[in-house]
C-alpha cells in the first residue's frame, strides 16, 4: 500500500515499511555519512535492515511506531527507495512521539526529507491520534534543522540526546510541534478538523 503523494513534491510518496524495502535500506544505511547524523549504527550490520524492519513492524502492531520508506518515482518512472521516516516512542496521554528521518546520500539536496517529514506529520496527526511530536538534530546538521523548521516545528532549545551513541560533546537542537499548532498553520489545506 502506498500513500500518494507525500507532499506537493511530485513523484515522492511514503510506503509503510516492509521487508521488500530491506535491500535498498541496507545499501543506503551502510554509508557512514548516514550514521554521522542519525541513530543508525556504523558499521551497519549485514542484517541491519531486515532486523530493523522486523522490529519496527512489530512496534507498529503495538501502536508504538509508524515507519515509512520514502520512495521516488521521479525521472525514470521506476520506484526507488531514497530513505526512511517515522515516528518512534509513541506513548502517553495525550499521545506523543519522536519524529525521525534520514535520506540516502545520493538523494541529498532534492527536498525529499522536507517532503517526507511534512507528509509524515500529516499522517500521524490525522490518522494515528498523535497529539504532539518532538524531534532533534545535531547542531552541526543545519540541513536537518531547516527541514524541521520548514515542517512547522518550534525550536525550543538545546540539549543532549538519550541514545547511547551520543556523548556529552554531541549537542542537539530540540524541537516540538503540537497537533493544534499544525492544524492552525495548515487550516487551508486540512480544513477544520478540531
Amino acid at each position: 500500500m502506498s500513500i500518494r503523494p507525500a507532499s506537493d513534491l511530485a513523484g515522492i510518496y511514503l510506503e509503510p515499511i516492509a521487508l521488500a524495502h530491506a535491500k535498498a535500506i541496507q545499501t543506503l544505511a551502510s554509508d557512514a555519512r548516514i550514521a554521522a547524523t542519525s541513530n543508525v549504527p556504523h558499521p551497519y550490520p549485514l542484517d541491519g535492515a531486515v532486523t530493523w524492519i522486523r522490529y519496527t513492524m512489530a512496534q507498529r502492531e503495538l501502536g508504538r511506531e509508524v515507519n515509512f520508506a520514502v520512495v521516488s518515482d521521479q525521472g525514470s518512472g521506476a520506484a526507488t527507495v531514497v530513505g526512511v521516516c517515522g515516528v518512534l516512542n509513541i506513548a502517553g496521554t495525550p499521545r506523543r512521539g519522536e519524529l525521525g528521518y534520514w535520506i540516502g546520500v545520493p538523494y541529498w539536496g532534492r527536498g525529499y526529507a522536507s517532503a517526507a517529514a511534512k507528509a509524515l506529520v500529516r499522517i500521524v496527526f490525522e490518522e494515528h491520534g498523535v497529539a504532539e511530536l518532538y524531534s532533534s538534530c545535531l547542531i552541526r546538521n543545519q540541513p536537518s534543522f531547516r527541514v524541521l523548521q520548514k515542517t512547522g516545528f518550534r525550536h525550543i532549545g538545546y540539549g543532549l540526546h538519550p541514545h547511547t551513541k551520543w556523548g556529552p560533546e554531541d549537542r542537539f537542537a530540540l524541537f516540538e510541534l503540537a497537533r493544534g499548532e499544525w492544524l492552525e498553520a495548515n487550516a487551508s489545506l486540512s480544513g477544520d478538523r478540531r
